[in-house]
């Protein structure tokens, strides 16, 4: 189940979703929602180091998203490591 929650009028703001996902091509705003997250950090990792990083981060999102790791919901984190 996918709630909305918002400070003002939740009637108006999930009928401007759906009047956006109407001109993606999507009939449901719930179709469309993408999280992005980036990790960065100043280290010198390995990749087998950096995709840990980044799924300890997507297990974050599990925790702070409802719902997440759907098929078709797009979360998506990206780490980076400048060391």
């Amino acid at each position: 189940m996918y709630e909305v929650y918002a400070y003002w009028n939740v009637v108006e703001l999930e009928a401007m979703f759906n009047a956006v996902a109407s001109l993606m091509g999507s009939g449901d705003y719930r179709g469309l929602l993408q999280t992005i997250a980036i990790v960065g950090i100043d280290a010198a990792l390995t990749k087998a180091q950096a995709h840990r990083l980044a799924v300890a981060a997507h297990d974050g999102m599990a925790r702070a998203l409802v719902p997440a790791h759907t098929p078709l919901d797009g979360d998506l984190v990206l780490s980076v490591a400048t060391g």
